[in-house]
């Protein structure tokens, strides 16, 4: 019969089952942390896989616009040319041109400033795992 407050001394056995108990945790979160890795990394190459497509269309669409740009200010600039001559005319395309551009350009680096490949669901699973690791070991 062990006195209360008499000191316990752990069997043998039993360090080796706390050993085990600590490598086995520490084998599992390693696994756990590499599956997480191949998740965020599926994510994201699902997202940016998404956007191929759109992206493309994108651009072929801007390219044809271009052509129609570029005609039609020819346009203008002929039409402007009797009134204020041909100089004046092509700067004052130009400059409606430009500012146009430059508005268009704010919009768009506005909607860039939230990126959408961020791999959220896996995010959100490192963090679930971290939490319950953390209430495991505590």
């Amino acid at each position: 019969m062990e006195h209360p407050g008499a000191p316990r001394y752990i069997a043998v056995e039993e360090r080796r089952s706390i050993a085990a108990l600590l490598k086995q945790i520490i084998d599992d979160v390693t696994h756990l942390a590499r599956i997480e890795v191949k998740l965020a990394r599926a994510e994201v190459t699902a997202n940016i896989q998404k956007l191929v497509r759109p992206l493309i269309l994108v651009v072929a669409a801007a390219l044809l616009g271009l052509a129609a740009l570029f005609t039609l200010m020819g346009a203008f600039v002929g039409w402007l040319t009797p009134y204020v001559g041909a100089g004046w005319a092509a700067f004052i395309v130009a400059a409606v041109v430009g500012l146009i551009a430059y508005l268009l350009l704010q919009s768009g680096l506005k909607g860039l400033s939230s990126p959408q490949i961020m791999p959220k669901r896996a995010v959100k699973s490192v963090k679930t795992d971290v939490a319950v690791v953390k209430e495991e070991l505590s």
